[in-house]
C-alpha cells in the first residue's frame, strides 16, 4: 500500500475516457427520444386509421334485399284479413313509436291496412300496406343515405329513375326522392306501380 502511495495517478488519461463515453451515452439517450417519438407517430396514425374505417363502415349503405321484401310483403297481405283501413296519418304515429326518426310518408290520400319496422342488415325499413284501386301493394320507405336500389332493370318514368325487381309473381319499383328511399311492391306490371308510386313521390 506504500508503494501505491507512491505511484503517480495518470488523471489526464481518466478524464479523455470519461469524456469518450459521454457522448455515446448522449447518442443513446438521443436516439431512445427518437424511437420514442416515432412510435408514438405510429400510434397516432394507427389509431386515425382505425377510426377512419370504422366511420367508413357506419356510413356504408346496404344494398335492399328484394327476397326480404317480398317475404314481408306476403306477410303482411296474409294477415290483414279482417283489418279495416285506417288513415296515413295513424300509421305514421305508430311507425314513430317504433322508429322516432323515420322519413316521412307521402301522403296521397290513399288508406292503409298496417305497418311494421324492420331491420335490413345495419338499416331500418317501414311498411306500409296500402290498398290502392282495390289492390293491396306494400310502400317500404327507409333513408336514402341508408339503402341502395340493387343492380338490375331500370326504367325511367315521370322524369324519375326507377330500378325493377321480381321476386315470383311480385314486381317491386324503386326510387329515391330526396332523403327518403321508397319502394312499392305488389302483383302488378312495373309500368302501374310506377303510376301509382309516381302519386307518393310527388307528396
Amino acid at each position: 500500500m506504500r508503494n501505491l502511495d507512491g505511484m503517480p495517478v495518470d488523471t489526464a488519461g481518466l478524464e479523455r475516457a470519461v469524456a469518450g463515453l459521454i457522448p455515446k451515452v448522449a447518442e443513446r439517450k438521443r436516439g431512445l427520444r427518437v424511437f420514442g417519438q416515432l412510435a408514438a407517430v405510429a400510434a397516432g396514425l394507427i389509431i386515425l386509421v382505425s377510426v377512419g374505417l370504422v366511420m367508413l363502415g357506419s356510413n356504408r349503405a346496404v344494398m335492399a334485399e328484394p327476397a326480404m321484401i317480398a317475404d314481408v310483403h306476403r306477410e303482411m297481405v296474409a294477415n290483414s284479413e279482417g283489418i279495416p283501413l285506417t288513415d296515413v296519418k295513424v300509421i305514421q304515429a305508430e311507425i314513430r313509436r317504433q322508429w322516432a326518426d323515420s322519413p316521412a310518408i307521402p301522403n296521397a290520400g290513399v288508406k292503409a291496412h298496417a305497418c311494421c319496422v324492420k331491420k335490413m342488415k345495419d338499416a331500418r325499413m317501414a311498411f306500409i300496406l296500402l290498398d290502392v284501386e282495390k289492390t293491396q301493394v306494400t310502400m317500404a320507405i327507409a333513408k336514402s343515405k341508408d339503402v341502395d336500389c340493387p343492380p338490375g332493370d331500370v326504367r325511367m318514368s315521370g322524369g324519375m329513375s326507377w330500378c325493377v325487381q321480381k321476386v315470383g309473381e311480385l314486381t317491386m319499383v324503386m326510387t329515391e326522392q330526396g332523403t327518403r328511399w321508397i319502394c312499392l311492391t305488389g302483383d302488378l306490371p312495373a309500368e302501374k306501380l310506377m303510376e301509382i308510386a309516381s302519386k307518393f313521390v310527388k307528396d
